[in-house]
């Protein structure tokens, strides 16, 4: 039976798990901030220990590939860089904002559509929009917030919104109905989708693989005075 190691660090989440076809086997995961160098590879042996498996029984690795925090999804791909080189297993890459949608699916509606929101800071946001089946309606997508934006996207349908930065909208006029559903990150999200792509043959280079950050990191400028 195929088994995959899931790793989800493209928020303030960072969360491992391990299932298979018949479910989730382990997981291990925390909101603590800036906790992600110091707890990822802690949580994969943990995972690993829990679901009595070794890196030799696994089939592949998924990684949530982003948009995201760009901290942390380096640190996410480093460490499955790393297991992967080591243990010769592949990298799958399944795009943060799909693992959003998919936690919430079964809530939407035919009609309905989805639509997964990262926080990109101030009153920017990354999303994109999926049918109640998981299909792309629409790319991965930067916007900044203004007061009818959603109408734009949803045409009236009833909107699912998720993620991180769902509460941006909260304050939106929109032609049709708003439903919030709360939910983070989630490395269980992933287990589903890496076994489609497995089955669909999709597998990362890990040589070249890298997240998908969508736009350059935000690098502040120090204001100290080296020479003073």
């Amino acid at each position: 039976m195929d088994h995959f190691l899931c790793i989800e660090t493209a928020t303030e989440v960072c969360s491992i798990a391990i299932g298979n076809r018949e479910g989730i086997i382990s997981v291990q995961e925390t909101e603590k901030k800036n906790s992600h160098t110091e707890t990822i590879t802690l949580f994969i042996a943990r995972c690993l220990e829990k679901a009595g498996l070794t890196l030799a029984d696994l089939t592949a690795i998924g990684i949530s590939d982003g948009p995201g925090s760009y901290t942390g999804l380096r640190v996410g791909t480093s460490a499955a860089k790393g297991i992967a080189y080591g243990a010769g297993l592949p990298i799958i890459a399944i795009p943060t904002l799909a693992g959003l949608a998919y936690g919430v699916k079964s809530h939407a509606s035919t009609d309905d559509v989805i639509i997964p929101m990262i926080d990109a800071r101030r009153m920017e946001i990354y999303y994109s929009v999926y049918s109640h089946a998981m299909e792309e309606l629409y790319p991965v997508n930067n916007m900044i917030l203004e007061d009818h934006s959603l109408n734009e996207i949803g045409d009236g349908r009833t909107l699912i919104i998720t993620g991180n930065g769902a509460h941006k909208v909260e304050n939106q006029h929109y032609e049709g109905e708003i439903v919030h559903f709360p939910s983070h990150c989630n490395a269980v999200n992933l287990i589903s989708l890496c076994h489609d792509a497995w089955d669909n043959g999709i597998t990362e280079d890990i040589a070249y693989y890298s997240p998908s950050y969508f736009k350059a990191p935000n690098i502040t400028k120090s204001k100290k005075n080296f020479f003073d």
